[in-house]
């Protein structure tokens, strides 16, 4: 059995037909056949991998094009996949950067640092994709121009 998640803030960030492609998106991951990443991610745990490492053997990068493939044939709405695509990494970006409010001078200097490594975080990511993390979404302006090419 399969679950999708979709969490409050997608569903007030994204409109409808957005919404459809995005669960329509992750519909294609389930087709793609979840068990082999699961797999995967058991034999990780039991070699004592942190971040399922086994899973890197994956190309991420083309099951996330598939399911953007997936999704554009099943709702026949390229435009509100690309949408919702720049709505969330946006949002992304946005939450992650967030500046906190203000404290006491070792709670700031702490929450300095944290937004710093957050800062540093986002850079490694843009300039090097997820793969360093163990996950690895292709870049937004690919995927927008794979959308464009279905």
């Amino acid at each position: 059995m399969s679950v999708i998640e979709v969490s409050r803030g997608t569903i007030d960030l994204l409109e409808q037909k957005e919404l459809a492609v995005a669960i329509s998106h992750e519909i294609g991951h389930i087709k793609q056949g979840p068990w082999k990443i699961s797999l995967l991610k058991i034999l990780s745990s039991f070699a004592l991998f942190p971040n399922y490492y086994l899973t890197l053997c994956i190309d991420w990068a083309k099951k996330e094009i598939d399911a953007d493939r997936f999704a554009v044939m099943a709702t026949q709405d390229p435009q509100s996949l690309k949408q919702a695509l720049v709505k969330m990494s946006v949002a992304q970006i946005e939450h992650t950067t967030r500046q906190y409010g203000h404290d006491n001078m070792s709670a700031k200097l702490l929450k300095t640092f944290k937004n710093e490594l957050r800062s540093i975080m986002i850079s490694i990511k843009f300039f090097f994709g997820d793969s360093l993390f163990g996950y690895a979404h292709p870049f937004l302006s690919e995927r927008l121009q794979e959308i464009d090419n279905i």
